[in-house]
């Protein structure tokens, strides 16, 4: 069923069973791999049973205008990839891989479609918990293996007993969930004092485990924002002031000692991925460029495909191949917002970020928003933030939480037009 606008879901739904089927999609997203050379993870079994679920009671709700410009997206990537492409570039894909990353793209509409009905059935808060909890978890597990060369907990959850990994992939996606279950435990009410501290450390101490430079900076980007609102929301207050300057001359005494260097040495000699992440704050254009990273190569193509076809874009399975017939590299762009440039064009990719930033600016200054939509919105910023290193269009919980965010604030929408028509 469609609608443009949200409406509750009725009492008479088995909420219950559906929503033990979302808290499960919300765990396994900590859990991905690649199978049959497509990465895969128990999540996408639990989100088509939800949707399956939805359909066959009848209660699927799916926004007439996200289903619109996926209709439309879809026509204009695939007429690109099978046509386009090869009359422009002389260059044909393999059949097999657009319709493969076609299936992703259809994977992160479904997750979207679940989430937004997530939050129309009021599971946000039990999802937001049970995806962080089970985060921390990994968390915990995977740093205590990372210290102490724990097996077989080290083989299974770090990469060639070097980078961790948790249940997932990539280290670098690894270390963005758990940058986004640090924003639970740093907002949550629920959490708080020593325990929220603790907690705080052990992720950190898993995100450093990971050697992921871009977990590291978008942890770092994240907390300068959250310095900056508690400025703002402080009011300059002379207290306040104070306190900041205290801490920055404890933090400057602390820097003048050689402690910072002991804890590096420590740091480097119990996580040896942690010698990744020192460059980062003596050589940063050489993080960015050196290392394994690559990551100016790979946006100075991306910038480059975008240039070749920058209003229809070069559509889908088809980035790695162009790349190397032009540029001799087949890495894809290591940035999010790039990559949909080059892939979708400028129309299609325009509308989606400005959809996205509305969304989450919306989230932040919602009147409401210390509850989960400012939650949902902070954990969308670490995302929108590690997408400058790392390719996430793919990622499934940006698409779920995304979905519960929109579904969120559409209610919140039709809330406050309803008051004012009373009045």
């Amino acid at each position: 069923m469609m609608e443009s606008m949200v409406r509750q879901i009725p009492d008479n739904v088995n909420t219950r069973s559906i929503g033990f089927i979302l808290g499960l999609t919300a765990l396994f997203l900590n859990r991905s791999g690649i199978m049959f050379g497509v990465n895969l993870s128990a999540a996408d079994f639990f989100c088509l049973l939800g949707i399956i679920i939805l359909v066959l009671t009848k209660k699927l709700i799916i926004s007439k205008v996200s289903l619109l410009y996926f209709m439309a997206l879809t026509n204009h990537a695939l007429l690109v990839s099978f046509f386009y492409v090869p009359a422009a570039f002389a260059f044909f894909p393999q059949p097999s891989s657009v319709m493969i990353n076609y299936i992703k793209l259809l994977v992160c509409f479904c997750y979207y479609v679940l989430g937004y009905n997530t939050g129309l059935l009021n599971c946000d808060g039990m999802i937001i918990k049970s995806y962080s909890y089970a985060a921390l978890f990994i968390g915990i597990l995977g740093a205590w293996a990372a210290v102490t060369n724990l097996q077989p907990l080290s083989s299974i959850l770090m990469y060639e007993g070097v980078r961790l990994t948790g249940l997932m992939n990539d280290p670098n996606y690894f270390s963005l969930i758990q940058a986004s279950a640090l924003v639970y435990f740093s907002r949550s009410e629920d959490v708080k004092g020593l325990l929220r501290l603790g907690i705080c450390i052990f992720i950190v101490l898993a995100v450093l485990a990971s050697g992921s430079k871009t977990g590291l900076i978008t942890i770092m980007a994240y907390m300068l924002l959250r310095l900056a609102e508690t400025f703002l929301k402080s009011r300059m207050r002379t207290g306040f002031l104070i306190r900041v300057i205290l801490f920055s001359v404890i933090i400057a005494a602390f820097g003048m000692l050689s402690i910072p260097s002991q804890i590096f040495y420590y740091l480097s000699d119990r996580l040896p991925a942690f010698n990744r992440l020192t460059i980062i704050f003596t050589d940063f254009r050489g993080a960015v460029s050196g290392m394994g990273s690559g990551r100016d190569i790979t946006w100075i193509v991306a910038v480059g495909l975008i240039k070749l076809s920058p209003i229809t874009g070069i559509g889908l399975g088809t980035y790695s191949g162009l790349a190397e017939a032009f540029f001799k590299t087949d890495m894809i762009a290591h940035n999010t917002y790039l990559q949909l440039y080059a892939e979708w064009g400028m129309l299609f990719a325009t509308l989606l970020y400005v959809y996205i930033f509305y969304i989450t600016g919306r989230g932040i200054f919602l009147r409401s928003s210390k509850g989960n939509a400012r939650l949902l919105a902070d954990i969308l910023i670490v995302f929108l933030i590690g997408s400058l290193g790392i390719s996430l269009n793919n990622a499934r919980m940006f698409w779920f939480f995304f979905g519960i965010l929109s579904a969120i604030l559409k209610a919140n929408m039709r809330h406050c037009f309803k008051e004012n028509a009373d009045v």
